[in-house]
């Protein structure tokens, strides 16, 4: 069983990558001493405690492929149902940090949806093929995260109890977690996570005084091919947002022209030949 950080990963990425099926390492024995693994637990149980959320993050894309290298950054202002219920209004920006175009996504079970209002643009597609288009970075590693909690975890949150050594196990099998202090004066503890192929590195921040999730960090580096470093940044989230029938619905207009993925957001982060 791969841990839902290799997960959140994987989803990025698709099939793009086969990753070994043999190393079961357990939590506790790739844990250093210092590291406050309860409150790593705790932090994680509250995330994914609740069924919807409505999240706004800040995001920065870092891709280099073969010495060519694409950085994107964005606003995000997701609200994300549990399981597979997602709308994502993404606002890419310039490099100086101004608005350059909106993105909508759309994801309602297998079903998605790409949208660009300033050119009445749409792509539909299946959620595989979203996976495997190199966009799913769209919706924010936050979210992702949220929605691949196990079922059998939700299911026990939603009794009240809180599956300490089954989050544990399902967070941080496969990896590696060390723990550094935050610089004086601020109060958050960050968890370095190491995956056992030397593929993944991932950063979580925890702000320890209510126990929450505030940003994940990850990077992918392959034989010093392709590096890929995104952040997602929490500022702020909302538990049971009101929600509508239109919320995770997309119904083209006849001013609407349906067009593929790579003409809704052509940037490949990817590279179809570095892997």
């Amino acid at each position: 069983m791969h841990s839902a950080f290799l997960l959140l990963n994987l989803a990025l990425l698709g099939n793009a990558i086969a990753l070994p099926l043999h190393a079961q390492p357990t939590l506790y024995a790739q844990a250093e001493e210092n590291v406050d693994v309860p409150l790593l637990v705790n932090s994680a149980a509250n995330f994914v405690r609740g069924d919807r959320y409505q999240t706004q993050s800040q995001m920065q894309v870092n891709a280099t492929c073969r010495g060519v290298s694409t950085a994107v950054k964005a606003d995000l202002n997701v609200t994300a149902q549990y399981p597979d219920r997602i709308r994502a209004e993404v606002t890419i920006q310039k490099e100086d940090g101004t608005p350059d175009f909106p993105l909508l996504v759309v994801v309602q079970g297998d079903k998605v949806w790409e949208y660009r209002s300033d050119r009445q643009q749409y792509a539909a597609l299946s959620l595989e093929a979203f996976k495997q288009s190199g966009h799913g970075f769209l919706i924010g590693l936050t979210n992702i995260f949220f929605l691949e909690a196990q079922e059998s975890i939700k299911a026990q949150l939603r009794e009240g109890v809180t599956p300490t050594d089954e989050i544990a196990e399902d967070l941080l099998a496969d990896v590696s977690v060390s723990q550094t202090a935050s610089p004086p004066g601020d109060e958050y503890t960050i968890y370095h996570l190491q995956d056992n192929y030397d593929i993944f590195t991932s950063n979580i921040v925890v702000r320890p005084r209510d126990e929450t999730i505030q940003q994940i960090d990850m990077t992918l580096s392959l034989d010093e091919t392709y590096k890929l470093e995104v952040s997602d940044k929490i500022t702020a989230r909302q538990e049971n947002p009101a929600v509508t029938d239109e919320t995770f619905s997309f119904s083209p207009t006849a001013e609407m022209t349906e067009v593929s993925f790579e003409q809704i957001y052509p940037t490949n982060l990817f590279g179809d030949d570095c892997f």
